[in-house]
């Protein structure tokens, strides 16, 4: 997970949004997006609105594995 915790999902690319899915899978994604809240949530309040993002981010990486 600390591998992946700094990806930018935003700036994948469809193949490279599958890849995620298929590397990490349905449970590998929700532990991916607890880390990654729980590293914002130890930075600056400033970037917390980063958190509402996170949510968008992971239901797209979560519907990938729908399309199959």
């Amino acid at each position: 997970m600390i591998y992946y915790h700094d990806i930018s999902v935003p700036k994948l690319n469809d193949d490279d949004l599958k890849a995620l899915y298929q590397a990490l899978g349905r449970d590998g994604i929700r532990l991916l997006f607890v880390l990654k809240r729980a590293d914002l949530m130890a930075q600056n309040p400033e970037f917390h609105y980063i958190l509402d993002d996170y949510s968008k981010q992971e239901q797209k990486l979560l519907s990938i594995g729908e399309l199959k």
